[in-house]
This record gives structure tokens, sequence and C-alpha cells, in this order.
């Protein structure tokens, strides 16, 4: 049992970040549950790279990836059947690929592969939002949401694990971007007020994150906990922002 736990359960705990974030950002846009089987398909793609990446495991992880494959076909085959329309595969593709540059063993896994698995993740949610029965344009401005909070968190959470001030700095600036962004599409008549205040509200955070005055744990546990409990806040801010939007 440990040795299958080893196999499947992946080690890097911002994995279940970027799939908590599909689900309660793409979940709740859809008028069904439709897209439910396409975040099953995700975990098992999360557990296939684990599997894949225990190299000591011999030929053995080769069959639990196979098995991991055929039950994400699966998963998929039963949206095939419960979604409203196709449109959704465009997504999933598009997250795949995103996702497959993930896969490659990168040296000292740069700041921006974990970048990339958001974008991944952002796609992720739009294919749930659309096989769900969510438009197109309330999926793009989600799914964007969504991987723009993650690509920021990235630098953040290295920013609280390492004494590197580049990290704050770059982690600063994302937030900004991200803050920007929501605003003028705000401006643009978009999206409600909702989602520029989370990025305002989110900025504030990571700079009292960073201050060094401030009294917070910087233990990996404890960071991993702060950030799940965010992206309800994050997820929120977005669906208040879609539901009074143009879109």
């Amino acid at each position: 049992m440990a040795r299958l736990r080893e196999l499947i359960v992946p080690r890097e705990h911002g994995v279940w970040g970027l799939l908590a974030g599909a689900a309660l950002v793409g979940l709740p846009l859809g008028g069904s549950l439709a897209g439910l089987p396409l975040l099953g398909a995700g975990v098992c793609a999360a557990m296939l790279r684990q599997a894949m990446s225990v190299r000591s495991a011999g030929p053995g992880r080769y069959l639990v990836a196979a098995l991991l494959a055929l039950l994400a076909a699966g998963l998929v085959a039963i949206t095939v059947v419960l979604a409203v329309s196709t449109a959704w595969a465009w997504w999933l593709a598009a997250a795949i690929l995103v996702g497959l540059i993930c896969m490659h063993p990168f040296a000292g896994r740069p700041w921006w592969v974990s970048a990339i698995a958001g974008l991944s993740a952002g796609m992720l949610a739009g294919a749930i939002a659309v096989a769900g029965g969510a438009d197109t344009a309330t999926a793009v401005i989600a799914a964007a949401a969504l991987a723009a909070h993650l690509t920021a968190v990235v630098p953040l959470v290295r920013a609280q694990l390492r004494s590197d001030r580049r990290w704050s700095r770059l982690a600063l600036d994302l937030h900004l971007m991200a803050l920007l962004c929501a605003a003028a599409s705000w401006w643009a008549g978009l999206v409600a007020s909702g989602i520029p205040l989370v990025f305002g509200l989110g900025l504030a955070r990571a700079a009292m994150l960073l201050d060094k005055r401030t009294p917070m744990s910087s233990s990996p546990a404890r960071i991993g906990t702060r950030e799940m409990a965010w992206l309800l806040v994050l997820a929120a801010g977005v669906h208040l922002g879609l539901r009074g939007s143009a879109c």
C-alpha cells in the first residue's frame, strides 16, 4: 500500500492547489456537473505524472500509468455523453498540450514551469465550465483570472521559503499586472467590480506576506493552507465578477 501511494500520490503539494482552483472556478460556472469527470481526468493525469517520475518503481510504473491513462480516457468519454456541446474538447486539448511542457524534467524546476502549470489549470477550469454549459466568454475570463492568480502565486510562495529578494519583487510585479488587467477589463465593461477587487486584495495580501515585519509562519504546510484558503476567496470574486458582467 505504501508503495502504491508513492506511485500515484503527487509529492508536489502545489498540484492539489491547481486541481482545487480548476474545481472551484470551473464547476460552479456551468449549469450542470457534466464537467466533473474532466476534473477526475485531471487528477488521473497528476497521478500519471507522479507514477512516471518514480524511476525506482521499475516496470510496474508503466502498468500503473497505463491504468491511469485508461481511467482518464474513460472519464473524458463520460463527459462526451453528458456535455451539451463539444466545445470543451478544445479547452481540454489546450490544457493537455500546455501541461505536457510540465512533464519535462527541467533541472532546478524553473518558476516559469510552475507558472505554465497554472495556465494549464486555468484551461482545465475553462473546459469544466464549458462542459457544464457555460458560454465561451465566461470561460475565457474565468480561466484567465485563475491562470493569472496561479502564476503570481509561484514566486510568492518561493519568496516566503527563500531569502532571495528577487522572488518578492517578481511576486509583487505579477500581482500588480494581474490587478491592472482586471481593472482594464472592468473599465471595458467585461467584468463587474468583484474581479479587480479580489486582485486588489491579493496584491495587498502579497505585500503583507512579504513584509518581514509581519509575523507569519513560513512553513510549507502553513503556506499551503493559506493558499488553499485564498483560492476560495479568488473563486468567490471571479463568480461575483462574472455574475454582474456583460458577458
